[in-house]
């Protein structure tokens, strides 16, 4: 299966931007805020979103079947020498 790497801190702040956003639309709703605040929320999730997109594109999808990340262990053990004894 074919899986890209996320940006688990980017995917965060878009959550937590998408929740700042509907309450910007309540409050516009409310007539609380203006179309002009409700706007600047809109393009901060846009340029997230263009950023996560960016990410996205630029890293080619990778073979999730878990057989690398168990030959990788194997490589780093030959790779350290034994422990030398003092007798």
């Amino acid at each position: 299966m074919l899986v890209s790497r996320i940006d688990y801190n980017l995917l965060g702040d878009v959550f937590k931007l998408k929740e700042t956003l509907k309450q910007s639309v309540e409050a516009v709703m409310d007539e609380k805020l203006t179309a002009s605040h409700l706007a600047i929320d809109v393009h901060a999730l846009l340029d997230l979103l263009d950023m996560l997109e960016t990410q996205w594109q630029g890293t080619p999808p990778e073979d999730d079947s878990g057989g690398a990340e168990q030959e990788q262990p194997a490589e780093e053990a030959k790779a350290e020498p034994p422990p030398a004894e003092d007798k």
